[in-house]
């Protein structure tokens, strides 16, 4: 085998019809040369270890998922390398994730007969992950987007949006403006609205279970209609502070791109921005296990932070002043031996507006 697969990426490897064969059917001269690639090549030997998580998870398969949450994750983290690696905004990450899903379901054509039928609730995560990529957060108003896909548009920088329990939701103290009754034919638990927080605003969130979720600027927030019976769960990408209201038949999880967040009832903080070299964690009361797709599960006590790299997926957990971190969510920041870029960057959109600085204060 003569071909040059140098600079190949994992979507054109499960492209590649010779890679697909050598995968199903492996002969010892197919384990060889792909091997001696692996060995000349990490960045191709990386590409190499995610297209073969995608082919045995699907070709084994499983009776929830195609993807397990070791593939997904590694799916978002390649994403995120490829999207900065050509350092362009909205076309290229569509082109990524289109070619990524289109050879997704190359494989599923080829190894269909082997797929037990999907858990539908992971399905819809997954789709309202996607869309999840390139959010409008720089301008307007404060976007509530329900499972009809209607679109409310909240005005103000702070806003307010309450659950009730017969379905309800009011929005500043208002008047009710949806109803959904659960049916034998809907499962709500099945169904996501979407809150969508650009920078300039603030907003929170009280579900019927009584937990307060603040989402600060430029972030977005996922989650059901109604919690399912087993778990409360929600998708962020942003920064959070929740409030869990106790449930130990029902632990609370948070869900990122790169890390899992599991409560019974806590007060904590994350935050998660793409745009971010570090992902971190800040409990202020009660207990949280923190899960990444690399590592096992960590637990932390109140004031401390954990902090994830994004590039380099190393964690540390450090004693921290929680207030530095959550008095966002009251109407001011404190920083604290901060970088001037990072103090800067999270002034400008907190209050959406746009600062210019000299290089150097970096």
């Amino acid at each position: 085998m003569n071909r040059d697969y140098t600079g190949y990426s994992a979507d054109q490897l499960l492209n590649d019809e010779y890679f697909i064969h050598s995968e199903l059917h492996p002969a010892e001269t197919d384990k060889a040369f792909w091997l001696t690639l692996e060995n000349e090549n990490t960045a191709l030997a990386g590409e190499i270890k995610m297209a073969r998580i995608f082919l045995k998870n699907i070709k084994n398969g499983t009776d929830k998922e195609i993807l397990s949450p070791e593939a997904e994750q590694e799916l978002w983290r390649v994403i995120v390398l490829e999207n900065r690696r050509y350092d362009t905004r909205f076309m290229r990450r569509v082109k990524i994730g289109l070619s990524m899903a289109a050879s997704i379901s190359l494989l599923i054509g080829i190894v269909w007969y082997a797929q037990p039928a999907k858990d539908e609730v992971e399905n819809d995560y997954r789709t309202i992950l996607e869309n999840m990529r390139q959010p409008d957060l720089q301008s307007g108003d404060v976007q509530l987007i329900l499972s009809d896909e209607e679109n409310i548009s909240i005005d103000g920088k702070e806003s307010c949006i309450e659950y009730n329990e017969d379905g309800s939701v009011r929005i500043n103290s208002g008047e009710n403006i949806k109803s959904k009754e659960k049916t034998a034919k809907s499962d709500p638990a099945k169904a996501f609205n979407q809150l969508i927080v650009p920078v300039g605003k603030r907003s929170k969130i009280t579900f019927r279970d009584g937990t307060d979720v603040w989402v600060n600027s430029g972030s977005k927030v996922i989650y059901p209609e109604y919690f399912d019976e087993k778990k409360r769960e929600i998708f962020v990408e942003g920064e959070v502070f929740l409030d869990v209201a106790e449930d130990r038949m029902r632990p609370f999880v948070v869900k990122t791109k790169q890390l899992e967040v599991a409560v019974l009832g806590t007060r904590f903080n994350i935050s998660a921005y793409e745009s971010d070299e570090y992902m971190q964690v800040v409990l202020v009361e009660g207990k949280v296990e923190v899960q990444t797709h690399e590592k096992e599960k960590k637990s932390l006590s109140p004031n401390q932070m954990l902090s994830y790299n994004m590039l380099t997926h190393e964690e540390n957990v450090t004693n921290v002043n929680v207030n530095d971190y959550i008095a966002w969510k009251d109407g001011y920041y404190l920083f604290r031996k901060q970088k001037m870029e990072v103090v800067l960057r999270k002034i400008s959109e907190y209050y959406g507006v746009h600062i210019v600085w000299n290089e150097r204060l970096k």
